[in-house]
């Protein structure tokens, strides 16, 4: 596992993803660049905070992926075409609210590549953009299953798992499944021994057996995996809050 991971360390530091931040919320670009300025294979590269200036930066930078906050940005919509026009081979995903949901649907009619929940751990951020060096968009966006449904009522996307995959999927033990479901919530394998009362050890052979069945290198692509085969489930705040709050 160790070596599957500085392999793939290695790959990243050599032609690292050059990602731009595009937020009228200055507090959340903060929030954003600390998330990402320190992680390998990832090049922070410029942060807007929208309009003419963000245009500017996408056509001069031409970075290969862009966050837009969904929710900060009045034009966000509109701002996912232009950015295609200026830069057609930026990849723009979308970092939206859980009531976000119709207005992500309709970004993603417009050309947007994914979303990022909010609510959801850094890790998937992390691994949506570590992706998109390595795969296509049908299998790198986790959410790309938002599809634009004109006069349809907002809905969570339903994913349908390839028959090719559901062998991998019905080979997890229970063990392994309820290790995935901690990687999720962020836990390190650390927390995760103490959680399930078992080694350090015994966590990473959890995890070696995961990666080789589902096919992925590391806890991030783990992340975007669970999440396409159903695995892992979408919680709201609220629920995080619930959850987090019933475990203390």
């Amino acid at each position: 596992m160790a070596g599957k991971q500085q392999a793939n360390m290695t790959k990243h530091k050599s032609w690292p993803v050059r990602v731009a931040l595009v937020s009228y919320n200055h507090l959340a670009r903060v929030g954003l660049q600390g998330i990402l300025r320190n992680i390998p294979g990832i090049d922070l590269i410029g942060e807007s905070n929208g309009g003419a200036h963000a245009y500017a930066l996408i056509q001069e930078m031409k970075p290969d992926c862009v966050i837009i906050d969904l929710e900060s940005n009045r034009n966000s919509l509109a701002s996912v075409q232009y950015y295609k026009q200026l830069s057609p081979q930026t990849r723009v995903l979308l970092f939206a609210d859980w009531n976000d949901i119709e207005r992500a649907r309709a970004a993603i009619g417009m050309g947007a590549d994914g979303v990022i929940l909010k609510c959801q751990p850094s890790s998937v951020l992390i691994a949506m953009i570590e992706g998109e060096k390595e795969a296509s968009s049908s299998t790198m966006i986790a959410f790309s299953e938002i599809q634009p449904e004109p006069n349809t009522r907002t809905k969570l996307p339903v994913r349908q798992t390839p028959v090719h995959h559901m062998a991998s999927v019905d080979s997890l033990t229970e063990r392994e499944r309820s290790v995935i479901a901690l990687v999720a919530q962020g836990l390190s394998n650390r927390d995760i021994s103490n959680r399930l009362s078992i080694s350090d050890i015994t966590v990473r052979h959890h995890l070696t057996r995961i990666f080789d069945k589902l096919g992925v290198a590391n806890r991030q692509k783990l992340l975007i995996s669970a999440h396409h085969l159903g695995l892992v489930e979408l919680r709201s705040p609220a629920q995080l809050s619930a959850g987090h709050s019933s475990s203390v």
